[in-house]
């Protein structure tokens, strides 16, 4: 695959070095996905490009955080990766356990 030329060509693929995250290149790719929602129906003013571009960088930057989260470590194993990328997954799960008041009431309704 040809990867060189003017910017990103199928398959698009972001620019995940964290330097030019908001670079050139991934900028031409959040502006191919605007003329692919300019072909819809719906128009959209400057302050909702504004904001769909910072959504756009936001979950780059998300992604790319996950991304380097799950690689291997150290000479760790891609099997051995993948499980502590999974148990840090679950560790995240545990510590956002929903606490609403109605889990706290059935709880007290039950112990009384």
């Amino acid at each position: 695959m040809d990867w060189s030329g003017p910017g990103p060509t199928p398959p698009y693929v972001p620019n995940w070095d964290k330097t030019t995250l908001r670079g050139e290149w991934n900028t031409r790719l959040f502006e191919l996905l605007m003329e692919q929602i300019r072909e819809g129906e719906v128009e959209y003013d400057d302050a909702d490009i504004g904001a769909m571009r910072e959504l756009f960088f936001e979950k780059l930057e998300r992604i790319r955080r996950l991304i380097k989260e799950a690689q291997p470590k150290n000479g760790e194993s891609p099997t051995n990766a993948q499980q502590r990328s999974h148990a840090n997954h679950l560790r995240k799960l545990e510590g956002q356990k929903l606490h609403t008041r109605r889990q706290t009431v059935s709880v007290y309704t039950k112990n009384s």
